[in-house]
């Protein structure tokens, strides 16, 4: 990074002669493309909407190989990857017009014609541009110093920035920026020699911090240079860019800011700060080294003045997303990584407790004598934790410390816009990460945001008696059960439970709410006459607090107990759970017009099929599906999930062709909607790989397994039974093949995910055992095969 790819291509393009030059930015392909077709099809305006990424991609291919543009283009690659992971290596038309490619990964010399490359090893300090080179730049950006007089001043300046190319461009911009005072490269050297001398000792100090990455003091020092001039004549300017610097690089949005701060970004363009990326100012991305040297040396006494105005404003735009609601998914999709990329530079652990000896003397001398008592048992906790039990009578000494009464005054007047402050921060974090949770499916992501709103919250209320911290609990426990890890969602809830119950009592809808979601996870360990006590524990608050059933979560618990049962085989209790669940939803929202009947009758028909009324099952899935398109739009979850469930009954009617139709459908509709990376994508190449493993097109069906595994490995984990599940079906397919040993590796690694997770008694750990018995019979591995039966008798002696 900072080697100088970017500006090497801005100086190709300077030099090229073509009719049209695009953009590509590795970070953001799909918007990249976007405004490439926007581009070539301005004078008819004719670009198709709603494509994925692979329909846009084909699309814009075709325009430039199209007579209309072939051979006039100059398409820059910007930061491309490795190209053995890219699709651009094979699907880029290189071949219509002139491509630049520029990339940390060598390999891609390999695909270049007749082009010379060279390594360089940024981290010796030898950085990618040459004198020559940078000198030449230089006097491209700063027409005066052109003349061959100025060569020798020319090269000194280039001497004093290293040949750094970040730190060359933004010399450039200063000096033809202020040309006019600037005449000269010696003036330059001059104005530069006024920066502060306290800068170097900063900068080395500041070296042995991972996130300052590699780059040499004289980017830092052209930076002090610039700051130093827009803080006498644009100081909102360095406001902006000092917000700009906790953002994510790419995609800075002008919906983010004000119309007066948005004003500056014409003088942060000028000094080469940042980069258009949009139409007419509407975003702007910013070199992340530059972001880095801004928040390491910059920041003066702005940084928490900054970061809060940035939060908030991120507050407000994320309080627009819900996750039940996909047209306001884009929300997230367009601010969750801004939200990620600020929230990292918040405070770091253990911050706020060094506060809090300031946080108490405060309280004490204001007479707040509560707050005093809640913050003096909450710093005992963590001195006693800490082993440093003397600093508890400096401590109290320090109360009476009257000498810094003032200071500790206006700290006090400033508290109340530092706990705001932290309230936005917990609350963006939560709401971003149910962002990752349930539509991007990016569980780590989310888990991280979770602890970090959790941690801020523990500080707020000084301890975990509160309701906010059991909702991050909670949430913290959802995401672990997505992955698979059911102890610890288990643990999690557990401990959410408990808060709820000692700060709400023990018959609130929020009680209710944790027992609903052990009984799930319990459920899923195979568990069940646990999660059925715990239902019927939710279920009894629920119908206490509300006065009887006509609620919807009484519904829904109906509706979780019936699918319990359904698991023990006792349809026809599963089947009248669910009716009862239905009828409640209908009469609660005053129709049939609602989410919850279109996720019930899915419920039934499931129930349907598993009776083997699978035309009634059918009836029941269209019915789910004619309400979810008229509720719901043909892109909802809920909408595609019924798509899904019909195709699998046609697979086992036999109608294969619209099986497959209904496969294909939903999997286009979910790569568009919810993208390549995602849980329900997984299922759907797992269903159609059941489907054509049915038509005997075993390689078909081998393949889009491991399609579905590669996801499902990704966004769940090893540990995961939907892992565990794939892990069996592939083996079944190789056991097709005869390929005995790989079908034996597979069913192995199924095996271990399900006694890890279910344990050794569980019904389908003993499938497994006698599956796996009878293929090493198969292959003659007698004694293995009689261990492996005799595992199972005993396990059916323990069940007896």
């Amino acid at each position: 990074g900072g080697g100088g790819k970017t500006t090497l291509g801005r100086m190709f393009v300077a030099e090229a002669s073509v009719q049209v030059v695009l953009w590509v930015s590795a970070n953001d392909y799909q918007k990249s493309y976007a405004e490439i077709a926007e581009k070539l099809t301005a004078e008819s305006q004719d670009v198709p909407r709603g494509m994925d990424d692979e329909e846009l991609r084909g699309y814009v291919h075709g325009l430039l190989r199209g007579d209309k543009w072939k051979r006039k283009w100059l398409v820059v690659l910007d930061d491309c990857g490795d190209p053995a992971d890219t699709w651009i290596r094979n699907e880029f038309p290189f071949n219509s017009g002139k491509t630049l490619v520029t990339s940390r990964w060598a390999a891609w010399s390999e695909c270049g014609g007749s082009v010379r490359w060279s390594e360089i090893d940024v981290s010796s300090g030898q950085w990618a541009m040459t004198m020559e080179e940078a000198c030449m730049w230089m006097k491209k950006r700063v027409k005066k110093w052109s003349l061959p007089e100025h060569d020798e001043g020319v090269r000194e300046v280039i001497r004093k920035l290293e040949c750094f190319p970040l730190a060359v461009e933004q010399a450039a911009a200063f000096a033809d920026k202020y040309k006019h005072m600037i005449d000269t490269p010696k003036k330059y050297l001059e104005e530069q020699s006024k920066t502060s001398s306290k800068l170097l000792k900063m900068w080395q100090k500041s070296r042995c911090n991972a996130e300052t990455g590699q780059y040499p003091f004289s980017f830092v020092e052209v930076m002090q240079q610039t700051f130093e001039k827009l803080a006498t004549s644009d100081t909102g300017a360095l406001e902006l860019l000092r917000k700009f610097s906790f953002l994510h690089p790419d995609g800075i949005y002008r919906d983010l800011f004000d119309d007066d701060e948005w004003a500056h970004l014409c003088t942060l363009k000028e000094h080469s700060l940042v980069v258009d990326r949009g139409v007419a100012f509407e975003e702007v991305s910013m070199h992340a080294m530059t972001q880095t040297v801004v928040r390491e040396h910059l920041m003066g006494g702005s940084r928490r003045t900054a970061l809060g105005g940035v939060l908030s404003s991120l507050h407000d735009k994320m309080r627009e997303f819900d996750q039940d609601k996909p047209e306001t998914w884009d929300v997230g999709r367009r601010y969750g990584r801004h939200v990620t990329a600020a929230t990292s530079h918040t405070q770091k652990d253990g911050e706020e407790q060094r506060m809090l000896p300031n946080r108490l003397v405060v309280s004490f001398l204001c007479g707040h004598f509560a707050l005093f008592f809640r913050l003096y048992r909450t710093y005992c906790r963590f001195i006693r934790s800490s082993g440093k039990r003397w600093r508890a009578g400096i401590l109290l000494a320090g109360v009476y410390n009257v000498l810094g009464l003032y200071t500790m005054w206006k700290w006090w007047q400033r508290r109340k816009l530092s706990e705001n402050g932290m309230k936005v921060l917990a609350n963006v974090c939560s709401k971003t990460a149910l962002f990752y949770d349930g539509v991007a499916a990016s569980f780590s992501i989310s888990l991280a945001l979770h602890e970090k709103s959790l941690g801020i919250k523990i500080q707020l209320y000084s301890g975990e008696e509160h309701p906010d911290v059991a909702a991050s609990y909670s949430g913290m426990g959802d995401v672990n059960y997505k992955q698979g890890r059911l102890d610890e969602a288990l643990q999690l809830y557990k401990k959410s439970l408990a808060i709820k119950m000692q700060v709400l009592g023990d018959d609130h809808p929020d009680v209710a709410e944790m027992y609903n979601n052990m009984a799930v996870v319990v459920d899923t360990q195979g568990r069940v006459d646990e999660a059925l006590e715990l239902h019927e524990k939710s279920l009894a608050i629920r119908l206490k607090v509300h006065g009887g059933e006509e609620h919807a979560d009484v519904a829904e618990s109906y509706n979780n107990m019936a699918i319990v049962y359904d698991s023990l085989g006792e349809l026809e209790k599963a089947l009248e759970l669910h009716q009862k669940s239905l009828a409640i939803i209908i009469k609660v929202h005053g129709g049939e017009e609602h989410p919850d009947v279109v996720a019930s009758y899915n419920n039934m028909a499931l129930v349907f099929k598993e009776q083997g009324q699978l035309e009634k099952a059918l009836e029941l899935h269209k019915k789910s599906l004619d309400i979810g398109l008229k509720v719901l739009g043909e892109e909802h979850p809920h909408v595609l999930t019924s798509y899904n469930n019909m195709a699998v009954l046609y697979q086992m009617l036999g109608r294969l062709v619209e099986s497959l139709e209904l496969h294909e459908k939903s999997l286009a509709s979910r790569l568009k909607v919810l993208g390549k990376e995602h849980n329900d994508v997984a299922a759907s190449y797992n269903n159609m790989a059941g489907l054509y493993k049915q038509q005997g097109k075993l390689e078909v069906a081998l393949e889009l397994y491991q399609k579905s595994l590669a996801i499902r490995l990704k966004v769940l984990g090893e540990q995961h039974l939907d892992v565990a599940t794939l892990n069996r079906n592939i083996a079944v397919v190789y056991q097709m093949q005869d390929k005995l040993e790989e079908s034996l590796e597979f069913f192995k690694k199924s095996l271990a995910v399900r006694l890890k997770v279910l344990g050794e008694e569980h019904p389908e750990v003993v499938i497994l055992y006698s599956t796996m018995a009878d293929l090493y019979e198969q292959q003659g591995k007698l004694n293995k095969s009689r261990d492996l039966r005799a595992k199972v008798q005993g396990v059916k002696s323990v069940q007896a």
